[in-house]
């Protein structure tokens, strides 16, 4: 069984779980149970990725969720030592979050998020050690705590905006798109998770707030696992491309995407462009193009679809992050 270091003690007691309050024990479990059924929900939608580069991101959230179901196992059924003097405060004790552990447990809750920021081909497979690197390198405080005996980590103030940062970037990530709720779940639960180390909070007086972000992680995975909320329903063409993109990859791939396409628009100047509402037509045709229905009197020449040029760059652009099949279900090309 697992065992929780506490500060230097002077005499050492085993304290089970019988010795606290049976519900205590049963919230543990039922905590750990949900996300582990959040987990499990996720692999076995993993279908819905294909023809995406977003399976590592995937994978990522997997493993940090099924740790975090041990945390909680561990907790709940483990034996925790404590001081003497602590006896009486069995149950702070076994609700507490274990510094080092859970340090590390937390800060691994933040690389599916950093996963997805580098989900473009060819390197999205690369960057699985770019995001295995992070999570080490963030850990580095804790592994010094651990090899100096610290009874408790202790990060610096830069350290803990850095972490700050981290968690906010995930969040704007998905802020705005059809999982901003599911989303804020998950950075709640990772504020409980990292609530002692995160700018102006206290060492003390989270004890019990890590388990509450177990079941805002599980309910937050769960309503993205099953599809909740529900897609807005868009005709096949380039608002229901750049939406899904956007809901799967989030803001930042999406502003990039964006951007790309509207320098190519104002450059062949493609009545279309692109702005955080959607596509909405431009001023003005191209030079000497014309869309289906205009006048064919145009000096003999042949009528020219609007949609296919902008349609050929935007799946070009989407080329390094989705499938051909992915595309062509959201945009088929006219006959």
């Amino acid at each position: 069984m697992g065992v929780i270091p506490i500060l230097p003690v002077t005499a050492v007691r085993s304290i089970s779980l019988a010795d606290v309050p049976s519900s205590l024990g049963a919230a543990l479990l039922i905590a750990a149970l949900s996300v582990a059924a959040a987990a499990l929900r996720l692999m076995l939608v993993r279908h819905r990725l294909a023809g995406t580069t977003l399976g590592p991101a995937l994978w990522w959230s997997v493993a940090a969720l099924l740790a975090v179901a041990a945390q909680y196992l561990f907790t709940a059924l483990g034996e925790v030592a404590v001081t003497s003097s602590a006896v009486a405060d069995a149950t702070g004790a076994l609700t507490r979050w274990d510094g080092q552990r859970g340090f590390a447990l937390a800060t691994l809750s933040l690389c599916p998020a950093l996963a997805a920021l580098g989900a473009k081909r060819p390197q999205h497979h690369v960057w699985q050690w770019i995001v295995l690197s992070f999570w080490v390198i963030v850990n580095l405080p804790n592994a010094q705590s651990l090899l100096l005996g610290a009874g408790h980590l202790e990060l610096h103030g830069l350290w803990r905006w850095f972490l700050a940062v981290l968690v906010a970037t995930g969040w704007l990530n998905w802020c705005g798109t059809r999982w901003w709720l599911p989303g804020t779940l998950v950075v709640l639960a990772q504020c409980c998770w990292l609530g002692p180390h995160l700018p102006g909070t206290p060492l003390v007086g989270w004890e019990s707030h890590w388990a509450i972000g177990g079941p805002l992680a599980a309910v937050g995975t769960l309503a993205i696992s099953l599809g909740w909320p529900r897609a807005k329903l868009r005709p096949a063409g380039i608002d229901r491309v750049m939406a899904d993109f956007r809901d799967m990859f989030g803001n930042l791939w999406a502003l990039r995407i964006a951007e790309r396409f509207n320098l190519d628009a104002r450059a062949h100047d493609w009545p279309v462009t692109f702005t955080p509402g959607g596509a909405v037509p431009g001023d003005s045709a191209p030079n000497g193009a014309h869309s289906e229905g205009d006048d064919p009197s145009h000096n003999g020449s042949a009528t020219i679809n609007l949609d296919e040029a902008p349609r050929r760059l935007l799946k070009s652009l989407l080329g390094r992050f989705v499938s051909e099949e992915w595309f062509e279900t959201r945009w088929p090309a006219t006959r």
